[in-house]
């Protein structure tokens, strides 16, 4: 089984939420949200880019689209196609609105099936695997002259990390916008994933400390433990 929960949080400051985040066919905006899945899962974060109109839209339209297929076996080639659909979908929507012709949204998730994952991310938003003692960053973070990658973006290309059979019992997915691991140190994510909290405590202690230590972002985070 995997337990899965996570908190979608505007935060101290903006006054538009432009995350997003699916758990399988869940569709989460704001708020918190748990469920527990079978062997397999498909969990997405998005974070809309906040500095032009549209990145809420840009960041539900692609959380949305993956929804759609959640419960499908994805394999590597068809994620791609997805991420390729995803990204010409939201520049579709560049010309078509002329009132946002740069929304788009940063994403970052996890494919687990079974004993085998494969972790994905286009821009700043992180993917991270924790297997006692280690927190391994899984994603990779996209910056080039302070301009990321994202879709709906000029550069659109994912990183793509295939775990075949490196899925254990007790590993634990987190999976989170910039809001959330911009603030905390690799020690705070340790720290608070070590404590024998639920997974539903600890997604809000990560959001509470990353506020309390100075995050002006929109925070969202998805945990994970595959049991």
């Amino acid at each position: 089984m995997i337990k899965i929960a996570c908190i979608v949080d505007i935060g101290t400051t903006r006054k538009k939420n432009d995350d997003r985040v699916l758990v399988n066919e869940k569709v989460i905006s704001t708020g918190a949200y748990s469920e527990t899945a079978g062997d397999s899962s498909l969990l997405i974060v998005c974070d809309g880019l906040g500095g032009y109109p549209g990145g809420d839209e840009a960041a539900e339209c692609v959380v949305t689209m993956f929804s759609e297929i959640a419960g499908q076996q994805l394999y590597v080639d068809e994620l791609k196609l997805h991420l390729q659909q995803a990204d010409t979908k939201i520049k579709a929507n560049q010309k078509a609105n002329k009132q946002q012709p740069r929304m788009s949204t940063t994403i970052a998730g996890v494919v687990i099936s079974k004993e085998d994952f494969i972790a994905f991310n286009i821009g700043d938003s992180r993917v991270y695997r924790f297997r006692k003692p280690y927190l391994m960053q899984l994603s990779t973070d996209h910056a080039d002259r302070g301009l990321t990658r994202c879709i709906g973006c000029a550069c659109s290309i994912p990183t793509i990390v295939e775990g075949k059979g490196k899925v254990f019992a007790d590993d634990v997915f987190v999976i989170c916008s910039d809001g959330v691991w911009g603030d905390l140190t690799t020690a705070d994510f340790k720290k608070e994933l070590n404590k024998e909290r639920t997974l539903e405590e600890k997604c809000t202690a990560l959001v509470e400390l990353a506020k309390l230590k100075g995050s002006t972002d929109n925070l969202s985070i998805i945990i994970a433990e595959v049991t």
